[in-house]
């Protein structure tokens, strides 16, 4: 039979010990982050699949339903409906492989690289006005967004 000292016994000198079997307990911490990780991809997925039953319902309207997904993610979260910690590790996840899913479009570009050389000029002047369309918009967004923060800041006085 193995020696036990003191120490191993004593679950406040050795809190890994399990005092019934001597046996390990399991990692709590890891096994709250998978939750975490896990609950957060169930989320996201949830908001993207709802997204894209909103843009089925609504196919008149030019949003793909990934779009909607985030409208609705930022909608919970400016809300305090979904609280930031929920999605906080799944996203940093998701962000953190980023550029692993731009692979398939290397490869896209790749394999069809005759028709981009085809249509470079159409490519470049759709990417470029893309831009500054998206730019534009965001400045738009931006400064009515501080006028109405500015709006309800002043009127409902000190925040």
């Amino acid at each position: 039979m193995p020696r036990r000292d003191a120490a191993s016994s004593n679950p406040d000198q050795n809190p890994d010990q399990n005092l019934d079997h001597g046996v390990p307990s399991p990692p709590e911490p890891r096994l709250a982050a998978a939750r975490d990780l896990l609950l957060g991809l169930l989320l996201l997925t949830a908001a993207w699949a709802v997204g894209e039953g909103i843009a089925a319902v609504l196919a008149w309207l030019p949003l793909p339903g990934s779009v909607w997904g985030m409208l609705l993610l930022f909608g919970a979260l400016q809300s305090g409906l979904l609280p930031e910690a929920r999605v906080q590790r799944a996203s940093a996840l998701l962000v953190r492989w980023l550029g692993l899913l731009f692979v398939p479009v290397g490869v896209g570009i790749v394999a069809y690289g005759e028709l981009v050389r085809t249509h470079a000029a159409a490519i470049v002047v759709a990417i470029g006005v893309g831009t500054v369309l998206t730019l534009a918009a965001a400045a738009v967004c931006a400064a009515a967004l501080e006028r109405w923060q500015r709006g309800r800041s002043g009127a409902g006085g000190e925040r």
